[in-house]
């Protein structure tokens, strides 16, 4: 029997299994979920090539969604989402390569759904004017400015 290592958990299990015991990652192809013990969805997404592409979402016990993000070619890219287990929006930024300062947007809330930073990166770089609610050592909102973003290349 050959042995493999899972690549979600680096546990050894033998290649015959359609998904790893430990972590119910797939060793082949395809769509796949994990649970909590309680049989509530914890992630679910795909896996091409045996790495991660597509949709990937993970979720609270409660069953509140916790984040949505794409991969490509087992890199995070393109937009992630993040939420509190309230079902507030925690933060949106964009990956670029498995880099999450990638090119776009960047907006961080608190529980209550109040913007605490906001700002651009290109090429994983702070650029244009940044926001952070309460940042400066007197406790008062601040306003930085980095060099301009580039215009869109729409």
């Amino acid at each position: 029997m050959v042995r493999i290592l899972c690549h979600e958990c680096s546990r050894e299990i033998s290649h015959q299994e359609p998904a790893c015991p430990e972590c119910g990652a797939p060793t082949t192809e395809g769509p796949f979920e994990r649970h909590y013990e309680s049989g509530q969805l914890m992630t679910r997404g795909t896996y091409t090539n045996g790495v991660r592409h597509g949709l990937y979402e993970e979720y609270y016990e409660s069953g509140q969604l916790k984040e949505k993000c794409y991969f490509e070619t087992g890199n995070e890219h393109g937009p992630f989402e993040s939420y509190y287990e309230n079902g507030q929006l925690e933060g949106k930024y964009n990956f670029n390569n498995g880099d999450p300062r990638g090119d776009g947007f960047f907006e961080h809330y608190n529980e209550r759904g109040e913007l605490v930073a906001m700002g651009s990166y290109h090429a994983s770089r702070k650029c244009g004017e940044w926001f952070a609610k309460g940042a400066g050592w007197s406790g008062r909102d601040k306003v930085t400015h980095y060099p301009p973003c580039p215009e869109s290349q729409d």
